[in-house]
């Protein structure tokens, strides 16, 4: 049941998942009923205040309570019909920053060679140029932009045939336990739907022991994001 914060008190307990978003300890405090679901690190959380929250990440010591949201909306076959069966949808979710990097990497892998199409998911709309700047074919180029409906956002995720995380180390320390333990949102997708990945090394390493589908890494040069992709998606396409 969804309630107010006013409510909180009516319950035996009340899990807020938007903690991150304000400034949620005193009120955890005053509320013994009340727990959070964090997405990042809490420095201002004590020991008692940890107890009582739990983390969208498996970099927390085993005795912290922890999980990977990959309990996923669940389709049939029809729900997941797309126009071209043959196609392979290459989905990029949290691209901003990343586009012309994005677009140098796909415009050096055989897209049109095995029928790859890119679904790029992002806030921007002016980053596309991006990709024509590129020579992309723009029939290989779909943007999804401000989907704010969980349920059809969740389809487009489980019609993904290789999904690659628009995080790495470089730009984003914080998702890999050096700044922070933030856990990207494709972690629980690629988990919860059983996708093919491709993603940095040290993303495999951290998550590894939840994945079930196929994985290719690469390190920090675009060579080697080039080569990942590549086979990734010749092995799908072969498979398909």
């Amino acid at each position: 049941r969804l309630i107010s914060y006013k409510e909180v008190g009516e319950f035996d307990a009340a899990i807020d998942a938007s903690c991150d978003s304000w400034d949620y300890l005193p009120f955890l405090r005053r509320n013994q009923n009340f727990h959070c679901v964090l997405h990042g690190t809490c420095d201002s959380c004590t020991e008692q205040d940890l107890r009582r929250c739990c983390f969208l990440s498996p970099m927390w010591p085993q005795d912290q309570c922890r999980f990977i949201a990959a309990d996923l909306p669940k389709f049939d076959p029809q729900q997941l019909a797309v126009e071209d069966p043959s196609e392979t949808r290459i989905c990029v979710i949290g691209a901003h920053a990343q586009h012309d990097m994005l677009a140098e990497l796909f415009s050096k892998v055989p897209y049109k060679k095995y029928n790859a199409g890119f679904f790029i998911g992002d806030r921007m709309h002016k980053e596309r140029d991006s990709y024509y700047r590129y020579g992309i074919d723009k029939a290989h180029l779909n943007f999804v932009h401000g989907e704010k409906d969980y349920k059809k956002f969740a389809n487009f995720i489980a019609k993904c045939s290789i999904i690659l995380p628009g995080k790495d180390p470089l730009e984003h320390p914080e998702y890999y336990g050096i700044t922070n333990k933030k856990v990207s949102g494709s972690i629980g997708q690629i988990v919860g739907y059983k996708i093919p990945s491709v993603m940095h090394e040290k993303m495999y390493n951290i998550y590894h022991e939840y994945f079930t589908a196929p994985v290719e890494t690469y390190t920090d040069t675009l060579d080697s994001k080039v080569e990942a992709l590549t086979r990734m998606i010749i092995q799908v396409a072969e498979k398909a």
